[in-house]
């Protein structure tokens, strides 16, 4: 299965600069890996220096985006694949690199040109790769690469358009680094060498395309330096050699610089180090990107993650009874109860069906960030923003109507075993009422995977694509909003789907894979978790399945800051996870809910008379020894707390005491 990856595609044509449009309430997707998007010209990357936004500086840019300036935009034939040198610089022309030499800096996004030529197929989706080199000597004789130092490469399908390709016509390429593995693509020195190929088909296809090539730009740099030449691979040997260098020096509009046009941009503050993220997990960002984007606490320049102590996140439970994972400030802040650090949800609700999942949160409570109050017993979700910056996508299709799927993950723990009974998905409808559910006539079928979905190396081990699981929907008291703007159009409901037979889970990384289909099959989208104020956080790995016209493939959503935002919104693009909510039970040798059997001192849940004997003295004793390593929030909810006391310490002699009067009171029954 290929990699799904976010691309953003401009076409210029006949002296313009085109873009697709975009539904307010789904991402457009298109055939392959790639989710074809339009970019506003208002988020286009600046040529003066910064991308649009306060976390990430153009850094290099030899392929000026503005609509056709002199000079243009050209292709050379038989270029599918290309190099072109690079020497850094955050600042509009020549002058001194961002800071790179002897401090690694992660290069977190590139923007590429490619061309389409008369034999160019309408549907055809080639393979893009790219990569960085962190070293070029161009004075090297042949055959000996050019290039050396390979930091990294990223190749991702490319979809056709709307309408698909248009000959002779120029298509740029936004590709998001930060969806290869951290630390890929790293500039250890001040210059290096950037290769563009177009492949024929996905891997393992090494043929070049005869139906596209590197697009260039005339008018040389904007930022950075480069020689006024390229070098392509015109043997197709994959090796660049001196004698592969193409120069040219003029043309009817003047100074002619053949270069790949080529665009790339890294933090805009240059000292980064180790960010604790609020989930527990490390990434290396800039102190900005750490506090602001991601809301992490940031441990230093040029700290690191293998050094870093990041605080695990905890069960919060929340007034409703549902449990998310959050920190203890961010609990804290959705008026939450804390359960403690490693704790998990399928640990800290302990009535009822155990909440084994939840993959929140979605509500943002009862104000916008601009103060907007919502409807009396409601809450917002409130499509995430930074501050004032706003967004422009409020949900993501997944239902029959299209046909999408979703996607996400979720982990069993080691030593446990869980019964899934019941899966909650959440939709809306524009326009609904909340007193007739939407949903009370249609559908909703579900997968269980043992990997991503679609891929290879996974495969499908519970539920299909046809039968139909749906048993309720509720109205959630939530309606999703946009940043600021309070409305009551889009009601959130909960879909329920109960699993006959349940499904048994052993531990691993499952994703669960579901399509809704609400009455009269009518459109519907999927609102993205939400975090109050922020955006995006790293490692949300939501996806979504398009419809077989479009590709039939899996590909990863983002959210997109809408055009004209301020600063703050970050680099325009996010991507998202769904939520979900897993009950069940669960068994194991793993910490949880251990709410005791009907007949409080038959610990043992032996049935065969007397059912209550020396072995339950034993097993209480053993239980008593396993849950006092326990949070102290768990203790209080263990079975073993037999007097429910809340005094630290919570189990004590008093348990034993209480435990010696139910058993000497005995039971009727088991």
């Amino acid at each position: 299965m290929k990699k799904s990856v976010r691309g953003t595609l401009i076409v210029v044509a006949a002296g313009c600069a085109c873009s697709l449009s975009m539904a307010q309430d789904q991402v457009i997707n298109a055939q392959g890996r790639v989710i074809v998007q339009a970019r506003p010209a208002s988020e286009r990357l600046n040529p003066t220096g910064s991308s649009g936004d306060a976390f990430d500086q153009n850094v290099y840019n030899n392929g000026d985006l503005t609509p056709l300036p002199l000079g243009g935009y050209f292709s050379f034939g038989n270029t599918p694949r290309v190099l072109d040198d690079i020497v850094l610089n955050k600042s509009p022309g020549a002058g001194a690199g961002p800071g790179t030499a002897g401090v690694n800096r992660t290069i977190k996004k590139v923007t590429l040109a490619i061309a389409t030529n008369a034999t160019t197929t309408p549907t055809a989706t080639p393979d893009l790769e790219f990569q960085w080199f962190n070293s070029f000597n161009s004075t090297l004789a042949a055959p000996t690469p050019i290039n050396s130092g390979l930091a990294g490469g990223f190749r991702i399908s490319l979809a056709p358009p709307m309408g698909g390709w248009a000959i002779n016509t120029i298509y740029f390429i936004d590709v998001d680094l930060t969806m290869a593995p951290l630390s890929t693509f790293v500039a250890a020195n001040e210059n290096g060498a950037a290769v563009v190929s177009i492949y024929t088909a996905p891997p393992p296809g090494t043929a070049l395309s005869p139906e596209f090539d590197v697009g260039f730009y005339g008018d040389g740099n904007t930022i950075g330096n480069s020689q006024y030449a390229f070098w392509f691979d015109n043997n197709q040997n994959g090796i660049f050699e001196t004698t592969e260098g193409f120069i040219a020096t003029s043309n009817p509009t003047g100074t002619f610089r053949p270069r790949a046009s080529i665009v790339l941009s890294m933090d805009a503050n240059v000292d980064s180090g180790s960010c604790c993220l609020p989930d527990g997990t490390c990434i290396l960002a800039n102190a900005l990107n750490c506090a602001t984007r991601y809301g992490g606490v940031y441990g230093g320049d040029n700290s690191t993650c293998a050094t870093a102590t990041c605080i695990q996140p905890g069960a919060c439970v929340l007034s409703d009874g549902s449990c998310i994972l959050a920190n203890s400030a961010q609990c804290t802040s959705l008026a939450g109860v804390y359960k403690g650090d490693n704790t998990t949800c399928a640990d800290a609700v302990c009535s009822g069906p155990v909440i084994l999942w939840n993959n929140g949160p979605l509500a943002t409570g009862t104000t916008t960030v601009g103060g907007g109050v919502a409807p009396a017993g409601s809450q917002w979700s409130e499509a995430a923003g930074v501050v004032a910056c706003s967004n422009n996508i409020a949900g993501f299709a997944g239902g029959a109507n299209g046909p999408f799927r979703l996607a996400d993950n979720f982990t069993v723990p080691a030593g446990e075993t869980w019964t899934i009974n019941t899966v909650d998905v959440f939709a809306y409808q524009t326009g609904a009422a909340t007193t007739a559910s939407p949903f009370s006539a249609g559908a909703l079928n579900l997968q269980i995977w043992n990997g991503a979905p679609g891929l290879t190396t996974s495969s499908v081990v519970y539920g299909d694509t046809t039968t139909n699981r749906l048993s309720g929907s509720s109205f959630t008291n939530i309606y999703r909003i946009f940043n600021n703007a309070a409305g009551t159009t889009r009601p959130v409901w909960k879909v329920t789907a109960t699993l006959t037979p349940p499904a048994v889970l052993t531990a691993g990384t499952y994703y669960v894979d579901w399509q809704t289909q609400a009455n009269a099959n009518a459109a519907h989208f999927a609102p993205p978790v939400t975090t109050r104020a922020f955006r995006g956080m790293p490692g949300r790995n939501g996806q979504q399945n398009v419809p077989v016209t479009l590709g039939n493939d899996w590909t990863f959503p983002e959210e997109t800051a809408a055009a004209g935002a301020p600063l703050g919104c970050g680099s325009g693009f996010e991507r998202v996870d769904f939520p979900f909510v897993l009950s069940g039970s669960k068994s194991g040798s793993g910490p949880g809910c251990t709410t005791g059997p009907t007949c409080y001192p038959n610990c043992d849940l032996s049935t065969t008379v007397p059912f209550l004997n020396v072995n339950d003295f034993v097993c209480f004793n053993n239980r008593f020894a396993a849950a006092q390593s326990l949070p102290v929030a768990q203790q209080i909810t263990d079975y073993t707390n037999c007097d429910a006391s809340t005094t630290i310490p919570i189990l004590n002699v008093n348990d034993f005491i209480c435990f010696n009067n139910k058993f000497a009171a005995g039971c009727s029954a088991p």
